[in-house]
């Protein structure tokens, strides 16, 4: 009986380690290494589950495309660590302004992703404006750094690709015209 007991407190241990495991490797799967955030990967599996509930519920949903302007500089002039920590205090600053059911994700290098859900785009625009000025004014390591945002409204028949390409392109009109702006 003691035997047994004791192989089921074993057994029960093991499982608890492997469920530990188990969530340790999702949030490895799921979000970006460096600044905790959803990874792309997280973003293309969750942004369709936004799109699709926006679109039955008939409630707005819109999404930020953010480019930090001129990142490369900060790396080639004060090396990849203080990149790093760029990104990262950046990367706390989105986070900040964000509410609990919106998605941040990093999507590649100093470019990071907001899907703002209840959020039509005049609200998304006047959003993407405070964190523009948010972040120029958080002086990570000293610096300014400035950003160029992209922002776009789902449609009646947008997908999440289609959502997210209009955001793209307005983040490429912002730098093409300035940078350091918001458009929509």
């Amino acid at each position: 009986l003691l035997v047994r007991a004791s192989n089921l407190i074993k057994g029960h241990r093991q499982n608890q380690q492997l469920k530990q495991h188990q969530q340790q490797l999702m949030k490895l799967a799921l979000t970006d290494h460096l600044t905790g955030l959803y990874n792309r990967h997280s973003l293309y599996d969750l942004g369709p589950k936004y799109v699709s509930n926006a679109l039955r519920h008939e409630t707005g949903l819109s999404l930020l495309v953010i480019d930090l302007d001129h990142f490369k500089k900060i790396n080639d002039t004060r090396g990849h660590s203080v990149g790093d920590i760029v990104l990262k205090e950046i990367a706390e600053v989105i986070q900040h302004a964000c509410r609990t059911e919106d998605i941040v994700a990093r999507f590649g290098g100093e470019e990071f992703i907001m899907l703002l859900s209840n959020c039509d785009l005049d609200n998304a625009i006047s959003k993407a404006e405070k964190l523009r000025e948010s972040i120029e004014i958080s002086k990570p390591e000293g610096l300014t750094v400035t950003t160029s945002i992209g922002v776009s409204q789902l449609l009646p028949g947008d997908d999440f690709d289609t959502l997210f390409d209009r955001a793209d392109k307005a983040v490429y009109e912002a730098k093409e015209t300035g940078r350091n702006k918001v458009v929509a």
